[in-house]
């Protein structure tokens, strides 16, 4: 009968709380959907043909550019603040028209009112696909109906918090 050995027991191991991970905050200014483009291109090629999404996120070569904002949902990146989450309405994105029917849009990050750490976006993706969609069509030249968006409700819009309104890209900066 051979004896087993009884190898030391980790921290994690036993009673108690698991040990504190370290905070794994978000460094995210700024965020892009290329998996998204299939959507895009749908909504745009009975219209256009089909679009292509740019891989770079410089305005070097763009054609067009056009600032607007979408809506979505933050996490806090600071798992022990209390502001656990909030929504908005005015999540600054610059759309860039580029050669050979290509486009990008770069979506920028919005800081906790509570700690100042990024948030984690998690993107309404009908908005971004209507916004984007719409401003390549207009770009095409098709005439559009200029869309129906109900009036604003909810907390001002906070400059020093928005990504966008630091960088100059935002519509809403200096509205706080």
């Amino acid at each position: 009968m051979t004896k087993k050995k009884n190898k030391p027991k980790s921290k994690s191991d036993g009673p108690g709380p698991p040990p504190e991970q370290p905070k794994r905050l978000n460094k995210r200014i700024t965020y892009v959907y290329p998996r998204w483009n299939k959507a895009v291109s749908t909504a745009v090629s009975p219209y256009i043909g089909r679009v292509y999404f740019h891989p770079g996120v410089t305005d070097r070569d763009a054609i067009r550019e056009h600032e607007t904002h979408v809506m979505g949902k933050f996490t806090c990146s600071d798992k022990s603040c209390k502001m656990k989450a909030w929504s908005s309405k005015m999540i600054s994105i610059v759309i860039q028209k580029y050669p050979g029917n290509e486009y990008n849009a770069i979506i920028y990050n919005q800081r906790c009112k509570k700690c100042n750490n990024l948030g984690c976006l998690h993107l309404d993706k009908e908005c971004y696909i209507e916004r984007v969609a719409y401003r390549l069509k207009q770009w095409a030249g098709l005439m559009m109906e200029k869309p129906y968006y109900a009036e604003k409700k909810g907390p001002p819009h906070k400059s020093k918090l928005c990504e966008g309104c630091k960088r100059g890209v935002c519509r809403e900066r200096d509205g706080d």
